[in-house]
């Protein structure tokens, strides 16, 4: 996954893209594949030749992964389109899902062959997966992005899975113990061998095929992405997950980013900035002679010694004056915990084209730099645009940006061109849209500059220009404003972006602007009563109950990944980019799902009260998202803006929560599902295979188009509703197992 965000674009829309993709390749495998098997192969040699499969599979797909804008004809760093990102990752990503997802199902088999109980065999499976996920998760957040590189990771994976290939497929020719041993000696030093011989050989191989064309400098992975450094003649270039972040030199730029902003005020003492510092913004606002003191935010620390090791040494020489106080967190905590005022704050970040960034362009965000500036402080921000031809997206994005800083502060200037820049203030009088003033200044502070100058200017600022802009800011509805829990700015963004590509994908993403609340609850509700049309009779209720446990499994994935992602995005508004965190929120997600799980298994529940506690389960999946919803309305109150940090470990506890609920449910699901479907096999692959369905639509809808168009509490609305009819469609069905009963 993170290699795809590399190759990608890195939104929401991308990402949820990849998890529905991931996990629809999965629910296939699970559920199509185990049927077309000879049956005539015992499950052990099956498991085996799977896994073998996936230890040769592994680094060729990674290969695969990294050529793929080759084979398109799309340059590394070169936006890239709807259709062709969906094409990449259904290909990609296809060879490993099918394979996972077929062994699951095997080895709910395997399992069964031993245990002879086709509910507890499905059961544990289910707890080992989630274990095994979870574990993952925390090995490779703390460790293996940190540690090793991508193409290692690939290579211990394979051997992994050669290992276990060997193992469980009983892949030895030899009979005798002492010789079996020796032979799986022999095996894994081979591969152990191979893959530490060829690790570095593989590594090199695959990055050039990411960067060919490029002088690759140096290549870095951290937990906050991939950092890469390219060098063409004099000029170094850096790139963040495949986009490019700053090059040097480049004196446009850094003047830019900084003098427009410092100009504005009469005399700036105190600044703040966020991002933009290291392609020489910091050295160019170090020349205005006023300036005492300049914190700089950059929340990757690598990318900074990068800088300081690569960069010339007058570019990075700036971090060594003594007025200037470097800080590697995550800027909007570092807005809301300082107790510093300024008179200037600078916000240099891209677009808001992801949840993360879009952050901070909200009006909470707005707010909090209103109490971080003094009386006559002043924030700046810059946006993407063009120059001379405003379309309609491009003035929605621009209209609502404005209309959220203007309920903020009082004073607005825009300075227009291919990058937008926002100046507000709530001191009258502060700003000026008159560039003789800022060129006065310019020349009484004596500030050497080859492009902000005299000339330049009253180009950027001309009166023609300034009116074309805000003849096409218009004013927005109030639901229309970018808040911290409905995030229009990103949805803004990425209907930007499918302008470029397909219009196709424009009309479909506007068309999913209009969106209601209403309109969703409607067609939840169309489905329950189509379901209960066409198989609920009064004599016969047993015939609606299969499809209604199915329905409620679909709707249980539907709704967990979507809390989930809506608990990831509520920490990040709340906290800030803190990876270590985030991973225990994904980790506390695996625990509930392991732990529901084991309570299944180590419970005798039995048979006629295990569909009447299924029901009580559909009940819970109600009440918890309204549970979370009230959680975020304490949280996100004004009166709580300084959250203790130790309140944020309750959000593993709610993503273990709605793990737990679904752990718990699944392995009853496919309990009651056994009573009409004898074959393992089927029922294993194929709850399994709705389950992950259900969790991938739910990755794609909710964060790329539910949240950001109606907002966090209405999603959590819509889910807790959609669980309703769940339950009704429960309800009106009634188990055949308790037909039986004396």
């Amino acid at each position: 996954m993170r290699e795809l965000v590399v190759i990608f674009y890195g939104n929401e829309l991308s990402l949820g893209v990849m998890l529905g993709v991931w996990l629809f390749w999965t629910a296939l495998g699970s559920s199509l594949l185990p049927g077309i098997l000879r049956k005539t192969h015992n499950t052990h040699f099956q498991i085996g030749l799977i896994q073998l499969s996936l230890s040769l599979l592994l680094p060729f797909v990674l290969i695969l992964v990294r050529s793929s804008r080759q084979i398109l004809g799309i340059t590394l760093g070169e936006m890239i389109g709807f259709t062709h990102m969906l094409f990449i990752t259904l290909f990609t990503l296809a060879p490993i899902c099918l394979l996972s997802g077929l062994l699951y199902t095997l080895s709910c088999q395997l399992v069964y062959n031993y245990e002879y109980s086709s509910s507890k065999s499905i059961s544990k499976v289910y707890l080992l997966e989630s274990l095994g996920s979870g574990l993952a998760g925390l090995i490779t957040s703390f460790f293996f992005v940190r540690f090793i590189n991508p193409t290692h990771i690939f290579l211990i994976l394979s051997i992994i899975n050669l290992t276990s290939a060997v193992l469980v497929g009983n892949i030895n020719p030899l009979h005798s113990r002492p010789y079996r041993t020796a032979w799986y000696l022999i095996v894994f030093s081979l591969a152990g061998g191979s893959g530490f011989y060829f690790a570095p050989k593989f590594q090199n191989f695959c990055d050039k095929i990411l960067w060919k064309g490029y002088n690759l400098v140096s290549i870095r992975n951290t937990m906050y992405g991939n950092i890469a450094i390219t060098r063409i003649g004099d000029q170094i270039t850096f790139f963040q997950n495949g986009l490019m972040v700053f090059t040097a030199p480049d004196r446009q730029t850094a003047e830019e980013s900084v003098h427009f902003s410092l100009l504005e005020h009469p005399s700036p003492k105190k600044v703040l900035m966020i991002g933009g510092g290291l392609g020489g913004g910091i050295q160019e606002a170090l020349g205005h002679p006023s300036i005492e003191r300049i914190d700089y935010v950059e929340l990757d620390p690598t990318i900074v010694q990068l800088a300081q090791q690569y960069l010339p040494k007058e570019q990075t020489r700036s971090f060594q004056d003594p007025r200037v106080k470097l800080y590697h967190v995550d800027g909007r905590r570092y807005i809301k915990r300082t107790p510093e005022k300024f008179d200037m704050i600078i916000l240099n970040l891209p677009n808001p084209y992801t949840a993360q960034l879009n952050r901070f362009y909200t009006l909470e965000f707005f707010r909090e730099v209103e109490r971080a500036l003094l009386p006559s402080g002043i924030f700046s921000l810059q946006v993407s645009s063009s120059e001379n031809a405003i379309g309609p997206e491009l003035s929605d994005f621009l209209s609502t940006l404005s209309a959220t800083l203007k309920l903020v502060f009082t004073e607005m200037v825009i300075i227009p061109g291919e990058i937008n820049r926002f100046l507000v203030s709530n001191q009258p009088g502060q700003l000026t849209s008159d560039p003789q003033i800022l060129i006065q200044r310019l020349k009484s502070r004596q500030i050497e500059t080859l492009y902000v100058r005299e000339y330049y200017i009253p180009y950027q600022m001309s009166e023609e220009r300034q009116t074309y802009l805000q003849s096409h800011i218009h004013p927005v509805s109030s639901d229309r404003l970018n808040l911290d829990f409905k995030p229009v700015g990103y949805f803004y963004d990425t209907i930007l972006w499918a302008t470029y590509f397909s219009s196709v994908f424009k009309k479909l993403f506007l068309a999913f602007a209009g969106l209601k609340s209403y309109t969703i609850a409607g067609f939840f509700a169309l489905t329950a009563l189509f379901l209960i049309l066409i198989k609920w009779r009064p004599k016969s209720r047993t015939r609606l109950f299969s499809s209604a446990v199915l329905y409620s499994i679909i709707g249980v994935g539907f709704t967990e990944i979507s809390l989930e992602v809506i608990l990831i995005l509520g920490f990040q508004v709340l906290y800030g980019y803190v990876y270590q965190q985030l991973a225990f929120i994904v980790a506390g997600y695996m625990v509930g799902l392991a732990l529901g799980s084991w309570l299944t298994i180590s419970k005798n529940i039995p048979d006629q009260k295990t569909f009447p506690l299924f029901r009580s389960l559909q009940f819970c999946m109600i009440v918890y998202p309204l549970f979370i919803a009230g959680f975020f309305w304490l949280s996100h109150h004004p009166s709580s803006i300084s959250l203790p940090v130790w309140t944020s470990w309750f959000y593993p506890c709610l993503t273990g929560g709605a793990g737990f609920i679904g752990g718990f449910q699944f392995p009853m699901a496919n309990r009651l599902y056994l009573h009409s479907k004898k074959s393992i096999k089927r029922v294993a692959g194929f709850l399994y295979a709705s389950d992950l369905l259900g969790s991938s639509a739910g990755a794609l809808l909710t964060s790329a188009f539910l949240i950001p168009i109606l907002g966090i509490p209405p999603t959590l609305m819509i889910l807790a509703f959609y669980n309703f009819c769940s339950l009704i469609v429960l309800m009106m069905s009634k188990d055949p197992h308790q037909s039986l009963q004396p």
